[in-house]
């Protein structure tokens, strides 16, 4: 552990900078709507070949929210390259279930006779990313929890602003527009700006901010200042998602890290932080912007019982795998499901993709593999109910989502699990 800590303070500028040109080079690219991706894949060979294992770690926890303005087979896979070639510890608990993953996907890949075996690559680089993120010692846990939040500020900045661009900052505050999917791709290259739809921003920005909200005592002034505003910019932003499982839980970990989280003293600054926030924010939004009215339309919406056709989805795929017993028992596999089941909406529902992908056989062991982390962590420390919340953020709001396909979706339960793992005794910095 001692010997991963010395390089990180020697070469912390190199991972300051990394993640600094990251950032510029991604806005930038997004702006002018210019291919960055063979400048990110540059910077990222000539970083990570010197980089500790925590910063190149830290850099991809940067790049998690930004993936759809990077060339992730190459970066990912490089980043798990350096990590094999410089770790000391190389544990069963992360290479017995990933060739078990990986060999599984081949099975089932040569089953529907699909062709594409990168998607599989890149799933199982995705997978590696999180069974070592989840199961390393050798990484800053706050650092990393901090460069996410980093990552989440240039995601939401990019598609704020291209959404301005293609539309009209008018537009957008008048909640006529769903911010998110940037409908300009195919004019300018698939990796050229960075996308997300509304429901994985709105995803990126709760976890990010429960993150902030968890990591906040461990910061000094300026930094609970830096991470007040980032909040207020994660709420202000992913509102113009609308997406009611963001305001929904949100509110509800507010609630929860009020009751959990702070002393009596930071519950009263709390408080005061938010009566303030809402007291500036709310007046805007009602005079400057339609935003209410738009949530008002989507909580209204006769669809809103079936979760805007969620429960429906998510029957349809159980009567699959009812009418087809064999795949009832061992699953379809996550990167192929939807060769495999023939129904044309994505599922809407982490736990149950788990399930469709792996079947009753896998079930358990993938979720079991998810877990580990959590009891294992406690075994040696006391619980606390704050220090699952980022974990808990993010298994609520994947149940209105997916988790393992689009597979960059769980890798914010990495980061939620290094949160966790953040010393309470730890020094401010």
């Amino acid at each position: 552990m001692n010997i991963q800590k010395k390089p990180l303070v020697n070469k912390s500028w190199l991972l300051i900078a990394t993640i600094a040109l990251f950032g510029i080079v991604i806005y930038a690219g997004n702006v002018m709507t210019i291919n960055t991706s063979k400048i990110t894949d540059i910077i990222c060979l000539a970083s990570f070949t010197f980089m500790p294992i925590s910063s190149i770690v830290c850099a991809i926890c940067f790049l998690i929210p930004l993936h759809s303005g990077i060339t992730g087979v190459y970066i990912y896979g490089y980043a798990a390259l350096m990590i094999l070639f410089k770790s000391k510890k190389f544990k069963v608990k992360v290479f017995l279930p990933l060739l078990v993953i990986i060999m599984y996907e081949l099975i089932m890949m040569m089953l529907v006779e699909a062709s594409q075996f990168n998607y599989v690559i890149v799933y199982a680089v995705t997978v590696f990313l999180l069974l070592y993120i989840m199961n390393t010692e050798e990484v800053d846990p706050k650092v990393a929890c901090v460069s996410y939040i980093c990552g989440t500020f240039v995601l939401l900045a990019c598609v704020f602003t291209t959404a301005i661009q293609n539309y009209s900052l008018e537009a957008v505050l008048e909640g006529a527009v769903r911010i998110g999917e940037y409908e300009g791709t195919e004019h300018v290259g698939r990796i050229a700006v960075v996308t997300e739809n509304a429901n994985a921003m709105a995803y990126y920005a709760l976890v990010a901010i429960v993150i902030a909200l968890n990591i906040m005592e461990k910061m000094k002034s300026y930094g609970k200042a830096l991470l007040i505003a980032a909040i207020m910019f994660f709420t202000f932003v992913a509102l113009f998602t609308v997406s009611r499982t963001f305001v929904i839980v949100l509110i509800a970990f507010l609630i929860l890290n009020y009751l959990t989280t702070f002393k009596s003293k930071q519950k009263l600054t709390f408080l005061a932080v938010v009566i303030i926030a809402l007291a500036i924010f709310i007046p805007y939004l009602q005079q400057r912007t339609q935003i209410f009215d738009a949530f008002t339309t989507r909580f209204e919406d006769d669809n809103l019982v079936t979760g805007a056709g969620r429960v429906d989805i998510f029957f349809d795929y159980m009567k699959f795998l009812w009418d087809n017993p064999m795949r009832l028992i061992f699953g379809t596999g996550a990167v192929f499901y939807k060769n495999v089941c023939k129904l044309s909406h994505s599922m809407h529902n982490g736990l149950q993709q788990i399930f469709v992908s792996y079947g009753a056989l896998g079930f358990i062991p993938m979720v079991g593999i998810l877990v580990n982390p959590i009891l294992d962590f406690f075994k040696n420390n006391r619980f606390k109910i704050a220090k699952i919340l980022p974990v808990l953020a993010v298994v609520l709001f994947t149940q209105t989502i997916q988790f393992l396909n689009p597979n960059n979706l769980m890798l914010p339960y990495a980061v939620a699990i290094l949160c966790m793992k953040i010393p309470d005794t730890e020094a401010t910095r």
